[in-house]
């Protein structure tokens, strides 16, 4: 007399939780790269263009921790600004970053190029504004396209069709 428990059944059931868990795992990291992809070709062509080099900095990549991924969108501040500027003469050598950070937050009108890229932009197919904010806007517009994409991976990995935020 006696209970006997066959402990390979739970063992094939943590196996595949854990092999579910991977692929959870690896899933939504495909579908992280390809939005940080993404974003980033969205905020280079939301970005005021007089020389090209702030278009160039900016830069997208997906950290992974154990417990949290993070998707980064952010501006190389060490790069130097360089090229001709709307006047024909070259521009101040200054660190991309001081250039940046005006261009994302201050109030100013396009110049030539960037209209130019405006109308370059819709002609191309990519339906977004140049100007401020574009390191905002280009996650945000990312994030709302791409979202539904991030539950299909869950789904797709076998954790069904629950609630997803």
């Amino acid at each position: 007399m006696g209970i006997s428990v066959d402990i390979g059944s739970f063992k094939r059931a943590q196996e595949k939780l854990t092999h579910s868990q991977n692929a959870l795992k690896r899933n939504l990291l495909n579908e992280l790269r390809k939005m940080a992809a993404e974003m980033q070709k969205y905020a280079r062509a939301m970005t005021p263009r007089e020389t090209g080099s702030l278009e160039s900095s900016v830069f997208a990549h997906v950290v992974n921790s154990k417990n949290e991924v993070h998707v980064n969108l952010y501006v190389s501040e060490s790069k130097m600004r360089s090229g001709i500027g709307n006047n024909k003469r070259p521009v101040r050598r200054v660190p991309i970053g001081v250039y940046a950070g005006y261009m994302n937050s201050s109030q100013y009108r396009l110049g030539v190029k960037s209209r130019l890229k405006q109308v370059e932009n819709y002609g191309s197919g990519m339906k977004v504004k140049v100007g401020k904010n574009y390191i905002e806007r280009a996650g945000n517009t990312v994030w709302k396209r791409r979202r539904d994409d991030l539950k299909d991976a869950g789904i797709r990995a076998g954790f069904g069709r629950g609630r997803w935020k």
